[in-house]
C-alpha cells in the first residue's frame, strides 16, 4: 500500500539567490546525485522518482524572499519516504548559488 509523507516548513530565499527559480534549477540538478531520475521542473513544482517513489517540492510564496517550502514522498515504505524527505530537505539547505 502506497503512503504519503510530506515535511513542511519556513523558507527564506538566499542573498545570493536573484529568484525562487533557482533554487527550482538547482534542486533538480542535484536530485539525480541522490538517485532520482524522470526530473521535471516545469510549473512551479519539481517532480522525481527513485526506485518507485514518487517525490515533489513545492515554494509557496509567503512575502519578500519569505517562502513555505514543501517536499512530499509517496512510496510504499513509510521509513523510506522520510529517509528521502530528509535527503532533500538537506539538500536544499545546503544549496548556496551565486
Amino acid at each position: 500500500m502506497t503512503t504519503l509523507s510530506f515535511r513542511t516548513g519556513p523558507y527564506t530565499l538566499n542573498e545570493a539567490s536573484e529568484d525562487i527559480g533557482e533554487i527550482y534549477a538547482e534542486v533538480a540538478n542535484e536530485l539525480p546525485k541522490l538517485g532520482f531520475s524522470g526530473v521535471s521542473n516545469e510549473g512551479g513544482h519539481v517532480f522525481a522518482s527513485n526506485n518507485g517513489y514518487a517525490l515533489d517540492v513545492i515554494f509557496l510564496y509567503n512575502s519578500g524572499r519569505s517562502f513555505w517550502q514543501v517536499v512530499i514522498c509517496a512510496g510504499d515504505v513509510q521509513a523510506t519516504n522520510d529517509q528521502l524527505i530528509d535527503q532533500v530537505k538537506t539538500l536544499i539547505a545546503n544549496i548556496k548559488t551565486l
